[in-house]
């Protein structure tokens, strides 16, 4: 399996920041995944239940993602947005899934903060049953505002 993408910040993610709307430090955050089929790659709008193609509660995923947590940190004049790597453990006939996106779920709606290509190449991640499907994210951080 080939790397993951880096993860695609949503367009109104920045104009949101700056009225205030999101708080990385304190707001209620979760990663969900997507499959194939999912427009979650050219959605236009951040209202996250506009995505099409969530997995299905079944072989160890959940409708509605797992909790990650978020922080902020500042060095040289370059804001990093990180979040906890997230996992899942497979079941059945185990996880696969295409793309990942992490969803602050304290604003109404549920608001698509960014999202990624779980395989670059691009294809489908998988984890057979017994085995942990983990989103990580990159050691500098997910989001990196210049």
């Amino acid at each position: 399996m080939a790397a993951a993408s880096a993860w695609e910040t949503h367009d109104l993610v920045k104009k949101k920041m700056a009225q205030k709307l999101l708080d990385f430090d304190n707001d209620a955050f979760v990663i969900r995944l997507y499959t194939s089929a999912s427009d979650i790659d050219t959605i236009e709008d951040n209202d996250a239940s506009a995505a099409t193609n969530e997995l299905t509660t079944l072989d160890g995923y959940t409708v509605g993602g797992a909790s990650t947590t978020g922080s902020v940190s500042e060095v040289g004049g370059t804001t990093t947005l990180d979040f906890t790597d997230t996992s899942w453990n497979a079941t059945g006939s185990g996880l696969t899934a295409r793309f990942a996106a992490i969803i602050d779920t304290t604003l109404t709606p549920d608001e698509i903060i960014a999202h990624c290509v779980l395989d670059s190449t691009p294809a489908d991640a998988t984890a057979p049953s017994g085995n942990q499907f983990t989103v990580q994210i990159h050691s500098q951080g997910g989001i990196q505002i210049i």
